[in-house]
């Protein structure tokens, strides 16, 4: 949720290869390899130092933070997920 929450915000999105972030930021996001710390500077340096980058990144998280619009359907499914998971 937080990547959403900061498309949603305005925000340009840098966050890690790993795990699920590419299925949730798509291209909406820079990406770095969390266990390079030269890889997570190289991708913060690149997005302060390029406006049109970071345009870029917001226009895209606005857009891709739609998907995730419907909070209380979000909901209901992580509370169905959790209740399967109790069974």
């Amino acid at each position: 949720m937080p990547v959403v929450e900061a498309m949603e915000m305005g925000k340009p999105v840098l966050c890690s290869q790993g795990t699920s972030l590419p299925e949730v930021a798509g291209e909406a996001a820079l990406y770095f390899d969390p266990r390079k710390p030269d890889s997570i500077l190289q991708a913060m340096e690149q997005v302060t130092a390029n406006g049109p980058l970071i345009d870029q990144l917001i226009h895209q998280g606005r857009r891709r933070s739609q998907r995730y619009t419907d909070t209380k359907k979000m909901a209901e499914e992580y509370l169905a997920v959790f209740q399967e998971v109790l069974k």
